[in-house]
């Protein structure tokens, strides 16, 4: 049986926002298992797909340069997307084929990660490629982050190697295959 620490406690000032509501770490701690819908993850098959941009934000991320050992503060641009429609899919090797109709209103989130003048360009590339033009050439950049919401485009989820876990894929958009699209009504 697992241990309790008994001076562990959380203020009610500390809080998190989960789905709208707001929680005190407190009642989150106290929270009972059968107030928890379990959820399994699941990993975006490849596959040529139809979304539709459900959320986009601009946030701050402390990560670690690899390059000179520290921590660094980027802005990172999470873009949640829901997929409208699936025009083929891979299914992973060894694995049931999977059925393009199951794919409708899955989600796949692609990050991009601020940290230099070419990366803010290929996320200008993105908003370009999708079709998102701002109404004014000047308009602020987190503007342009929240205006995404709602924009539909089509594109292709990849897998690529991941050297540190070969059984772990990296799962991303094919930045290079994207296009402005809209669902038939």
């Amino acid at each position: 049986m697992a241990e309790t620490d008994e001076n562990a406690t959380a203020s009610v000032a500390d809080s998190i926002v989960i789905d709208g509501q707001a929680f005190s770490l407190a009642e989150l701690a106290n929270m009972g298992w059968d107030e928890v819908d379990a959820v399994k993850t699941t990993r975006s098959p490849a596959g040529a797909y139809g979304f539709s941009i459900e959320e986009s934000s601009l946030t701050v991320k402390e990560i670690t340069d690899k390059e000179k050992n520290t921590k660094i503060k980027v802005m990172v641009i999470p873009v949640k997307l829901k997929m409208e429609a699936c025009f083929g899919v891979v299914s992973p090797p060894g694995e049931d084929s999977i059925d393009p109709d199951s794919m409708i209103g899955k989600h796949h989130t692609e990050t991009f990660f601020i940290k230099t003048g070419e990366a803010y360009g290929r996320f200008k590339q993105f908003c370009m490629d999708i079709g998102y033009v701002p109404p004014d050439p000047k308009t602020p950049f987190q503007d342009i982050v929240k205006g995404l919401t709602g924009y539909t485009f089509s594109g292709r989820i990849k897998h690529s190697p991941n050297k540190a876990d070969s059984d772990s894929p990296y799962i991303n958009l094919d930045l290079t295959k994207i296009k402005a699209w809209k669902p038939q009504e």
